[in-house]
């Protein structure tokens, strides 16, 4: 028991003396054990912290805010828009608003609630779903009240996005915003391709900003598409244009058989006018 007990006191003098001989050991040893931090990593936690800090509501009024817009998200995602706008009205989120007034299709009233927020990217954002809706004089509004001027890049986008609605007055409109005219080649394509949806207006304007006369064998294909889809009138004008005689008459042999003589009449006076 005595040599054990006295084995005991030399194996913890000798550890003690290990020690005081290398006091850094001990100091290494307590800095493995601790989580290290890479310097990099550092300014990033505390910006993170600071954010955290900046976020954190402070006031009775704050708090209010943040708990009625995550009411307000809340209704959104149920699908109760009212309350979610009831909610947001409360938060005075005005920005959140205007997106609520986005989706369902309410693009005036969205525009008026960006304004108010100062929503600067929701302004411009908001100006190309204008164009994609037809409505270019109210982009160019959307980009005024973000106080920005549409590049010309985006006005000849917004051009070619009127020119496949067929809205080709709007579209030579942002092209000349744009300081370029639209491209003689892409009218033509374009025209083209109203012929085949047996649209003689737009096709007829398309090719008359072209400087082009439209072909008459694309008439008489865009008179068979009137006639199949049972917009006559429509039929009777390009015949009318390409001169096709023998189709008027075919389309008065048509609607004999139909029934419908006063349409059949106009058919067959203007292949006699021909």
């Amino acid at each position: 028991m005595k040599k054990l007990f006295g084995d005991f006191i030399l194996a913890k003098k000798k550890s003690q003396k290990d020690s005081d001989k290398n006091p850094k050991a001990e100091q290494e040893k307590e800095k493995e054990e601790k989580p290290k931090i890479e310097p990099e990593e550092k300014p990033r936690r505390e910006q993170e912290i600071i954010k955290e800090r900046k976020e954190k509501p402070k006031t009775e009024e704050e708090i209010k805010k943040m708990v009625n817009i995550r009411l307000g998200d809340a209704y959104l995602k149920a699908g109760e828009l009212r309350k979610a706008y009831e909610a947001y009205e409360a938060a005075g989120a005005k920005e959140k608003i205007g997106d609520l007034y986005i989706k369902t299709g309410e693009f005036d009233d969205a525009l008026q609630y960006y304004k108010a927020a100062g929503a600067k990217e929701k302004l411009m954002e908001l100006g190309d779903l204008f164009v994609k809706k037809g409505y270019l004089d109210n982009a160019l509004r959307a980009y005024e009240l973000a106080g920005e001027k549409p590049s010309k890049e985006k006005l000849i986008e917004w051009g070619d996005v009127c020119v496949k609605k067929g809205d080709l007055f709007d579209a030579s409109k942002a092209y000349k915003l744009a300081g370029e005219k639209v491209p003689k080649e892409k009218l033509i394509e374009w025209g083209d391709v109203f012929v085949k949806v047996g649209d003689l207006d737009s096709t007829l304007r398309a090719y008359e900003l072209a400087g082009e006369k439209v072909p008459k064998e694309k008439l008489i294909e865009l008179g068979d598409v009137c006639v199949k889809n049972g917009t006559v009138y429509y039929a009777l004008e390009a015949y009318k244009a390409a001169g096709a005689k023998e189709k008027l008459i075919e389309l008065g042999d048509l609607y004999v058989k139909k029934g419908e003589i006063d349409v059949a009449r106009k058919a067959y006076e203007a292949a006699e006018r021909l």
